[in-house]
C-alpha cells in the first residue's frame, strides 16, 4: 500500500478548517445553548402537565442514545415533579423501534413524551390523541417525506421539538440525549443532576455518531470533564470502575461505554431498561446503610459487561457466516444479505462491518416475529445518505426509518430480490471514491515531535463525526526491549501488536500477523493516529498504527568493507 499525504493544510488548525468546513475562531468557540425552535413550549407545556398531577410516560429507544436520553428525562421528570416517570423502551424483538400501537394501547393517561422517537409515528401518535393522551415529541430523526411530492407529514402532537422537523433552530444537530439535556436545563435548572445528565448526554452524542461540532462540541467537552471528575450518578460511577477507564476520552464512549449500554438491547428485548436502571441509580456509597444497594448495584453493572461480552462473541461467529454468503452476486452496491440465522439484536453491527470492509452501504437482513416479513438493519458507506437511499425505494418496504448513516427497515420476504435489483441498478454508477492501494495521512513529523504534536491536538478534540483524527506518517520508530521483549501480542486471539519504544509506544489493531511475515522489524515508520495512554495516573503516548513500513539501516562503510571481505573470502 502506497502511503500519500493529503493537501489539505500544513497545520492541525488547518486541517481541522479544512475537515469541518469551519473557521478556527468558530469551531473553537461555539455557541452555548443555541436557539432551538419549541424548546421553551415543550418545557412549559411539560410543567403544565407536571402542576396538573398528570401522569407521565417516557417512550424511549433501545440504542444508547435511546437509554441515556430516557435516564436524562428519568431524572429531570422526577426531580421536577417528585414522581418517577413511566419509562417504556420498546422491546427490539418483540415490538421493534418506536411508539407502537401496543404501547398507546398501554397508556390511558396523562402525558407521553416520546424521545429519541416519535417524529415518524403518524398514526400512532394519532390514536393517542384520539384516547385524550397528550403528547410531546422530542427527536432528532427526519421526519417523514413523500418521495415524489417531498411533502412533509408531521405528528399530530401536542409539541414537536425537532430541530429536522420545526424549522428555525440556530443548530440542528443534537442526539435524543442532546435534545434531552437541553429540556432538563429548563426544566431543572438547579438541579445538582444537571451535571450527571451532562455525562450521559455527552455518551449518547458520541455513541450516536453525531456532529462534532457546535453545541455538540461543548456537550461532550464538558461532559467528559464530569465524567473524568465522576460527578455522575453512582451506577455510572460504578460501571466506568468495572471496564477500568481511568482518564475517559471520546474513543471509550464510542468503543467501551457505547457498545456495554447497546448490549443488553442486542441480546434481550427488555434489556435496555436493566441499563437504564443502572444510569439513574444515585446514592451515597459510603453510607454504610446502602452496603446491599451498593452489593446489588455492582451486580447488576457486572451483568451489564457479562451481556457485551456475549454479544462480541455472537457478532464473531455471525460475520463469520456473513464472508461466507459473499458471493459475487452478493458483493453489489450495495450488500443486501440475509440469513435466519442472524440475531436481529446484531444485524445492524454485521451492515457496519460490512460497509466498512467491502466500502459500499450495506443492508442485513433476518428473519421477523411476523411470517414472511424480514428485519433488517442498513449503514452507509461514503457520501451515501441512506435515509434518502431508502426514500428511492420506498415501496418496497413495510416499514422504515432513520438518517444519513444508519436505517432500519422491514421487507416481506418475496420482495427481497427486487429490492436487490432496484439498488443495485440505482447504485451501480455511483462513485464512492474508493482507493484500497492508497493510505493518505495528513502531516509528516519525526519521532521526536509526538509530544508537541499530541498537546496541540488536545486543542482541537474532541475528534470523530465532523471532526476527524489527524492521521500523522511518524519518522523513525525504534522499538526498545521491556523485560526483553520488543514487542506484545494482543488481543482474544492475539491479532494485535503492542510496539515498546524509548517515549512513545504504538499499537496495531490486527497487525500482528503480518509483523510476524515481514521479519519483525525493530525499526519502522507508521502511519496512524496519536494519543495518550492512561495508566495509574500516568500518562503514556502512543501511536495507533494503521500500517508500519520497515526502515532498513544504512551499513557503514566498515561494515560494507567486513561483508565484502566473508564474501570473497
Amino acid at each position: 500500500m502506497k502511503w500519500v499525504k493529503n493537501d489539505h493544510g500544513n497545520t492541525i488548525a488547518e486541517i481541522v478548517e479544512y475537515n469541518t468546513g469551519i473557521s478556527t475562531k468558530e469551531f473553537l468557540n461555539p455557541k452555548r445553548d443555541p436557539y432551538l425552535a419549541n424548546l421553551e413550549d415543550a418545557v412549559q407545556f411539560i410543567q403544565k402537565e407536571i402542576a396538573a398531577g398528570s401522569k407521565i410516560s417516557v417512550i424511549g429507544d433501545y440504542d444508547c442514545d435511546g437509554i441515556t436520553s430516557s435516564t436524562i428525562m428519568d431524572l429531570g421528570l422526577t426531580e421536577a415533579s417528585g414522581v418517577e416517570p413511566y419509562i417504556r423502551i420498546p422491546r427490539r424483538f418483540s415490538e421493534g423501534y418506536g411508539l407502537s400501537m401496543k404501547i398507546i394501547d398501554e397508556i390511558d393517561e396523562g402525558l407521553i413524551i416520546t424521545v429519541d422517537n416519535g417524529i415518524a409515528a403518524i398514526d400512532q401518535i394519532k390514536a393517542a390523541k384520539e384516547k385524550g393522551l397528550k403528547v410531546v415529541v422530542i427527536d432528532h430523526h427526519l421526519p417523514v417525506q413523500d418521495d415524489k411530492t417531498g411533502k412533509i407529514t408531521l405528528p399530530e402532537a401536542d409539541i414537536i421539538l425537532d430541530p429536522h422537523a420545526i424549522p428555525g433552530s440556530d443548530f440542528k444537530n443534537y442526539c435524543g440525549a442532546g435534545l434531552a439535556y437541553r429540556v432538563a436545563k429548563l426544566l431543572v435548572p438547579n438541579s445538582p443532576l444537571l451535571t450527571p445528565m451532562l455525562a450521559l448526554a455527552s455518551i449518547g452524542t458520541v455513541a450516536d455518531v453525531m456532529t462534532l461540532t457546535g453545541d455538540n462540541r461543548n456537550i461532550v467537552i464538558d461532559g467528559l470533564e464530569a465524567v473524568r471528575k465522576r460527578k455522575v450518578t453512582t451506577g455510572l460511577d460504578l460501571l466506568l470502575n468495572a471496564l477500568k477507564l481511568e482518564y475517559v476520552t471520546e474513543d471509550d464512549y464510542g468503543f467501551k461505554l457505547g457498545p456495554v449500554m447497546n448490549a443488553a438491547g442486542r441480546l434481550h428485548d427488555d434489556g435496555p431498561i436493566a441499563v437504564i436502571d443502572v444510569l439513574k441509580t444515585n446514592f451515597d456509597v459510603h453510607d454504610l446503610s446502602n452496603t446491599y444497594k451498593l452489593i446489588d448495584l455492582e451486580a447488576k453493572v457486572n451483568k451489564l459487561i457479562e451481556n457485551n461480552e456475549d454479544r462480541k462473541e455472537i457478532v464473531r461467529t455471525s460475520m463469520a457466516e456473513a464472508e461466507d454468503l459473499m458471493t459475487e452476486e452478493t458483493l453489489r452496491k450495495p450488500i443486501i444479505l440475509y440469513s435466519p440465522n442472524f440475531s436481529e439484536g446484531i444485524i445492524g453491527i454485521i451492515a457496519g462491518q460490512l460497509a466498512e470492509e467491502y466500502c459500499t452501504p450495506a443492508l442485513v437482513f433476518t428473519d421477523s416475529k411476523t411470517p414472511g416479513v424480514l428485519k433488517g438493519s442498513g449503514r452507509t458507506y461514503g457520501t451515501v445518505h441512506l435515509k434518502h437511499m431508502l426514500d428511492s425505494v420506498s415501496e418496497y418496504f413495510v416499514r422504515y426509518g432513520g438518517h444519513a448513516g444508519a436505517a432500519g427497515m422491514s421487507v416481506k420476504a418475496e420482495d427481497l430480490e427486487t429490492l436487490k435489483t432496484v439498488l443495485n441498478e440505482k447504485l451501480k454508477d455511483v462513485d464512492f471514491g474508493v482507493d484500497k492501494d492508497h493510505l493518505y495521512y495528513d502531516l509528516e513529523i519525526p519521532i521526536s515531535e509526538v509530544d508537541h504534536y499530541l498537546n496541540e491536538l488536545d486543542t482541537f478534540a474532541p475528534y470523530g463525526e465532523g471532526n476527524p483524527q489527524i492521521v500523522f506518517k511518524v519518522d523513525g520508530f525504534i522499538c526498545s526491549p521491556v523485560a526483553g521483549k520488543f514487542t506484545k501480542p494482543m488481543g482474544k486471539y492475539q491479532e494485535h501488536v503492542k510496539f515498546y519504544g524509548k517515549k512513545v509506544s504504538a499499537i496495531g489493531f490486527d497487525l500482528n500477523k503480518r509483523y510476524f511475515d515481514e521479519g519483525e522489524p525493530k525499526s519502522m515508520d507508521f502511519v496512524g493516529m496519536l494519543g495518550r495512554n492512561f495508566y495509574k495516573g500516568v500518562f503514556y503516548n502512543q501511536i495507533e498504527a494503521l500500517d508500519f513500513q520497515a526502515v532498513k539501516k544504512e551499513k557503514t562503510k566498515m561494515c560494507q568493507s567486513l561483508e565484502d571481505l566473508l564474501v570473497f573470502a
